[in-house]
């Protein structure tokens, strides 16, 4: 078994990694919105239905978007059972 600072260590590194590692994958999986953009200069609800069904469509967006999402959930529940304050800064630490 493992210890609980142990699984919380655990836990806030698979947060860093999770975070650190889709952020440049979302970037990447984004390129190409601004063609879309641009085809709407007025803004309003038509260019954000078609931003949203722009990236919805895009695996390259999809998947790291779900997997950083994941580690979002990972970190709350790793913060929920940490009960220290100081579990934020880990976190943002091991991500940057």
């Amino acid at each position: 078994m493992l210890s609980d600072s142990l699984r919380q260590l655990i836990g806030f590194i698979l947060v860093a990694i999770c975070w650190g590692s889709t952020n440049p994958l979302i970037k990447a999986g984004s390129a190409g919105l601004d063609k879309v953009s641009e085809k709407y200069p007025q803004g309003g609800l038509k260019k954000w239905l078609a931003e949203l069904k722009y990236l919805f469509t895009k695996w390259q967006y999809v998947l790291p978007l779900a997997l950083n999402l994941s580690g979002s959930v990972v970190y709350y529940y790793t913060l929920g059972k940490s009960g220290n304050l100081k579990a934020d800064r880990i976190a943002l630490e091991y991500a940057n």
